[in-house]
């Protein structure tokens, strides 16, 4: 391949990077901006303080593990319902508005602008995620230093906090990109919406009804729940246990966090405006 043609690849690559990362940045902007986002870590804020009152309910260091899964809680079930939100509403407002075909009439791909809306929706939910992570960091160590004061040994769950929040923004990403493929099929916001939560729903009690099938003969119902196994993510898998493998974890999240992309971009590159 000659020096000029690898020159204007390089270049066209730039300029594509360039297109996504401005569709990302005006998404983080509006997004930001909407009460939708503000409520959610409030609401979050909130119920994470509200752990930090209940610690009559547990001593030492049972006592800063039940403060970091409430904070932990409260940062996964407030940020799905981001995940799910944002993506529908950022999408469909610019399908309503119209402004979706003028961003297209410019040299901008439809791949290019799905990629672009879900870097700037992971952006937005990194963010919610880093806020409420630091409050929850901050009331851990402050009671560490209580009790510490008072005699009584602690053991900080630094690494469970650190690994959790990191795939608890891994996982809200992943449900952000299903949602996108949704978005992408449906024709209005609250079809969207109300599809992707019942496949958040459906991905949360997999496991669960894959436990109980297990336990019995194999038949048709086991073998039909390993197949929807591969096209619904465990997202069970992606909260932080001790002996998790991060790395496969992460993997794993990211896997799917891909393959929804992809498959968002390709249903988009199809569907008539």
């Amino acid at each position: 391949m000659s020096t000029p043609t690898k020159t204007a690849e390089v270049m066209a690559t730039r300029a594509a990077a360039r297109r996504v990362w401005l569709i990302a940045d005006a998404t983080w902007r509006d997004a930001r901006r909407q009460r939708l986002f503000q409520l959610g870590v409030l609401l979050g804020a909130a119920l994470v303080i509200a752990g930090r009152l209940f610690r009559e309910v547990n001593f030492g260091e049972t006592e800063l593990r039940f403060l970091t899964d409430v904070g932990l809680g409260a940062v996964t079930f407030f940020g799905a319902l981001l995940a799910i939100a944002l993506p529908a509403q950022s999408f469909f407002a610019e399908l309503e508005q119209r402004a979706l075909q003028a961003v297209l009439a410019r040299p901008v791909s439809r791949t290019e602008f799905i990629a672009g809306k879900l870097l700037g929706v992971v952006t937005v939910l990194g963010v919610f995620c880093g806020l409420l992570m630091a409050l929850i960091v901050a009331l851990v160590w402050a009671r560490a230093v209580e009790l510490d004061r008072a005699g009584v040994a602690v053991a900080v769950p630094w690494k469970e906090l650190c690994a959790g929040g990191a795939l608890a923004w891994l996982r809200l990403s992943v449900v952000a990109a299903m949602t996108m493929l949704v978005c992408t099929v449906a024709r209005t916001a609250l079809l969207a919406m109300s599809v992707s939560l019942g496949w958040l729903v459906a991905c949360q009690l997999l496991p669960v009804a894959q436990a109980v099938y297990v336990r019995g003969e194999p038949t048709w119902g086991t073998w039909a729940l390993r197949g929807v196994g591969l096209v619904l993510p465990n997202l069970g898998a992606l909260d932080w246990t001790g002996g998790a493998n991060a790395a496969w974890v992460t993997l794993y999240g990211a896997s799917y966090l891909v393959v929804f992309a992809a498959l968002a971009a390709a249903s988009f590159r199809s569907r008539d405006l």
